[in-house]
C-alpha cells in the first residue's frame, strides 16, 4: 500500500514575512511528502496574514519524482482577498520549470541504439471566488465556482549511436516542439447542519486544445520523417527500422503518466476528463472530527476512469496542535486492462500561531 506523510511547519510563514518587510500577523506553512504508485511528492507552501484576516499572501514550491523519467518542480504564487463577511476572491500562479528526459526506445541488432530528450515546461493561473452565509443559524451555506489554465510546452530531439568498423557515430534529429492549452472550471457547494455537520457535492470539467495522449508521444509517422531527414547523413539509416519497432517506440511512450497522490481524492492515473466528489465531515466535539468522501473520476476517453473511496480523522490538541490520520481505496476501471486496485494512507500534523 502507498504511504503519505504530511508534517506541518511555520517557519515559511516567518521567511516571507522577513523577506517582504512585512509583519505577520498570522501565518502557517506546510511541508507535504507523498509516496503511491512508485511516485514520490513533496511540497512547501506558506502564507502570510498581510491584512487583519481579509488578504492572504501565498507561496509554494513542490516536486514530483515519477516511476519514469526526471523530477518535476514548480514554483506557485498567489493571494486570497476576502471581500467583506461573505465574499472571497483568491487567485494562484504557478510555474513548471525546464525539465529534460532521456527514454530509450529501443536496440537494434547491436548496430544502432535510439533514445528521445524530450523537454517541458508549464504555466499556469487558477481564479476562484466563493461565497459564504457566514452565519450561526442550524444552517449555513455556501457556493463557489472558479476555473483553472495551463499552457504546456515540449520539445523532443531524436539521439541515436551506429556502430560502425571505424567506430560508433551519433546523429541527432530534431527538436521538434508541440504545445497543449488544458482548461477546467469547476463548480462546488456545501451545506453546514447545526455548526457541526457539513454536506459537500464539487466537480469539474476539463477543456484541451488536443489529444493529452499525443503530448510526447512520438508516433510511427513522425519517426519516418525523423529518420527520414537524417538520409543525406547517412544513407539508407531509417531502413533499419520495421514498422513494428516504430510503433512499439511510440507505444512505449504514450504509456508513460506521472500519477498524484492525496488521500482523500485519489491517484488521478491518466489525463482527466471530469470528476464529481461527495462528502461528509462531523465534528464529534472540540477535539475529534471525522470525514467520509467517494470522488468518482473519469478519464480521458478510451482511458476508463476510476472509484476513490477515503475517511479522515483529525485530533485537535490546543489551537496551535492538531494531528491527524487518513486513508482511501481506489479501484481504476481501465477500457483495454483489468480493474486496479490501490490504496494510500496518510498521516500528519499541523503547528498554527
Amino acid at each position: 500500500m502507498p504511504i503519505a506523510t504530511r508534517t506541518r511547519l511555520s517557519g515559511l510563514a516567518l521567511l516571507l514575512s522577513c523577506t517582504l518587510g512585512i509583519p505577520a500577523r498570522a501565518g502557517s506553512a506546510s511541508v507535504d511528502v507523498t509516496a503511491g504508485r512508485g511516485s514520490v511528492a513533496w511540497s512547501l507552501l506558506g502564507d502570510v496574514d498581510l491584512v487583519r484576516d481579509q488578504t492572504f499572501l501565498l507561496l509554494g514550491y513542490s516536486a514530483v519524482r515519477p516511476r519514469e523519467g526526471s523530477p518535476l518542480h514548480q514554483l506557485t504564487a498567489g493571494v486570497d482577498l476576502g471581500l467583506g463577511t461573505h465574499w472571497r476572491v483568491s487567485a494562484l500562479a504557478d510555474a513548471g520549470l525546464p525539465t529534460t528526459t532521456v527514454t530509450p526506445l529501443l536496440e537494434l541488432r547491436e548496430v544502432v541504439e535510439m533514445r528521445l530528450r524530450t523537454t517541458g515546461a508549464s504555466a499556469g493561473l487558477v481564479l476562484r471566488t466563493a461565497y459564504d452565509s457566514a452565519g450561526l443559524s442550524d444552517l449555513e451555506w455556501g457556493i463557489d465556482a472558479g476555473v483553472g489554465t495551463s499552457a504546456h510546452r515540449m520539445e523532443r530531439t531524436l539521439l541515436a549511436v551506429r556502430r560502425t568498423l571505424l567506430g560508433p557515430r551519433h546523429l541527432t534529429a530534431g527538436p521538434t516542439g508541440e504545445s497543449l492549452l488544458q482548461v477546467r472550471p469547476s463548480l462546488g457547494a456545501h451545506l453546514l447542519l447545526r455548526l457541526d455537520t457539513e454536506l459537500s457535492l464539487r466537480g469539474s470539467y476539463v477543456f484541451y486544445s488536443r489529444d493529452p495522449l499525443s503530448l510526447g508521444q512520438l508516433t510511427a509517422a513522425q519517426l519516418d520523417a525523423i529518420l527520414a531527414s537524417e538520409e543525406q547523413q547517412e544513407n539508407g539509416w531509417d531502413r533499419l527500422f520495421r514498422t513494428e519497432e516504430r510503433e512499439q517506440a511510440a507505444f512505449q511512450l504514450a504509456r508513460r503518466n506521472l500519477a498524484g497522490a492525496d488521500a482523500t481524492d485519489g491517484m488521478l492515473t491518466a489525463p482527466l476528463l471530469f470528476d464529481v466528489r461527495l462528502g461528509v465531515t462531523h465534528r464529534f466535539s472540540g477535539l475529534v472530527r471525522g470525514q467520509v468522501g467517494y470522488a468518482f473520476n473519469r478519464y480521458f476517453p478510451a482511458q476508463g476512469s476510476a472509484h476513490v473511496l477515503s475517511t479522515r480523522w483529525t485530533l485537535r490538541f490546543s489551537d496551535s496542535w492538531r494531528a491527524w490520520a487518513g486513508a482511501s481505496v481506489q479501484v481504476d476501471v481501465y477500457e483495454d486492462a483489468p480493474p486496479e486496485p490501490a490504496g494510500l494512507l496518510t498521516l500528519g500534523g499541523e503547528f498554527s500561531y
